[in-house]
């Protein structure tokens, strides 16, 4: 579709400082064929759920079936600038202030398509594999929309619909990387006004903590007498998990992340039981001035930045495999088990051997000899 394609419209201005919308039918083929899905699988910048196929499934029957109806909206974004779309012969609507006729006019050009979809994906997914001709549906497009405009629209629409949670709100904020600090500022105050907040990877640290959790009062807070486990590093695992990690995958919300979080480095300090008490007890004889802090940081391994990140990155790897992954999805408790099992796999003396130096060579020949115990 290089050429232009026209389609007759209506367009609104429902706030001041909000942006026009096109209200305007087509062909739901011609839809698909103009429109993108962003998902977060596929790109770090989309803020669309995978796919449900049983929910596309489930659509495209009901569309095959006599006298199939979908009144609702497929509502898309066109981008700012984008220059695949045009307006023209806009006329106001005679007695208002904020309402217009006028000509849609958009286009595809090689790989680009004008509109992203930020509510109705299974809906517009349902009829393009049905075995329907031709499907007509109504849509709504959000003209010159910003991206924290497309992102916070979608929010509030699938928050309301089906609760999307506050793991996958987290995500696209975190994958929005070229909003500016101001726009961050409004997006977080706009959905704190709806109800609708999440929390930061700096509080997920700080629950973690907790002194029921794995590390509890053990992280390097000025609150914690014993500081010997750097939150940095935790932050980090936890940022990329919650993007692209185990974590991604459990997005009913925060508590639920948690739990889970907590019962892999549970079976972490299960698993290495010896080793994470015996540094502990150093760290303990540190804070009695017994032992020098250059005392421990030489018997220092487990609790070693590079050893926290190398055990963190590869248990994640591990876990959010679809072989792992089908075993826990339903019962996040099962992650505990799961853990103990791969961890089962290193010898008994595998601590005794190891040395860990906070450089990337050190880190990286860590690696490996972690990977060739358990993996």
């Amino acid at each position: 579709m290089s050429n232009w394609f026209t389609f007759p419209c209506q367009i609104m201005r429902q706030s001041k400082d909000g942006p026009e919308i096109a209200v305007f039918s087509c062909d739901a083929y011609d839809l698909f064929e103009v429109s993108t899905v962003s998902r977060l699988e596929e790109s770090s910048e989309g803020y669309q759920r995978m796919i449900n196929k049983k929910r596309q499934n489930d659509i495209s029957r009901y569309v095959d079936t006599p006298g199939a109806l979908i009144p609702t909206s497929i509502v898309c974004a066109a981008e700012e600038n984008v220059k695949l779309v045009k307006i023209e012969n806009k006329t106001i609507i005679p007695g208002s202030t904020n309402r217009w006729t006028a000509d849609l006019k958009i286009r595809t050009y090689k790989n680009e398509k004008p509109f992203l979809v930020i509510d109705g994906q299974h809906r517009l997914y349902g009829i393009a594999s049905s075995s329907k001709e031709s499907f007509p549906v109504s849509v709504n497009l959000l003209l010159n929309a910003k991206t924290v405009t497309q992102v916070l629209h979608f929010i509030i629409i699938n928050n309301k619909a089906t609760r999307i949670g506050n793991a996958l709100i987290n995500e696209l904020k975190g994958n929005i990387t070229h909003l500016s600090k101001k726009e961050d500022e409004e997006l977080e105050h706009l959905l704190s006004q709806l109800g609708v907040e999440s929390i930061t990877d700096e509080t997920f640290v700080t629950l973690l903590n907790d002194e029921k959790n794995a590390f509890g009062n053990i992280l390097d807070f000025k609150t914690n007498k014993m500081q010997i486990v750097s939150s940095q590093s935790i932050k980090n695992l936890i940022k990329k998990s919650r993007t692209s990690g185990f974590l991604s995958k459990i997005d009913n919300d925060d508590e639920n992340q948690i739990k889970a979080y907590n019962y892999m480095w549970d079976a972490v300090k299960k698993s290495f039981e010896k080793r994470w008490n015996f540094e502990l007890s150093l760290a303990e004889e540190v804070v009695n001035k017994t032992k020098t802090k250059i005392d421990f940081n030489n018997e220092k391994k487990i609790f070693h930045s590079g050893t926290i990140e190398v055990i963190g990155s590869l248990l994640d790897d591990e876990l959010k495999t679809t072989a792992y992954r089908r075993k826990w999805e339903s019962d996040i408790t099962k992650i505990y088990d799961i853990t103990l099992d791969i961890l089962s796999r290193a010898p008994k003396n595998f601590w005794d051997d190891i040395s860990v130096e906070n450089t990337s060579k050190g880190k990286k020949e860590f690696r490996q000899e972690f990977e060739k115990a358990i993996l």
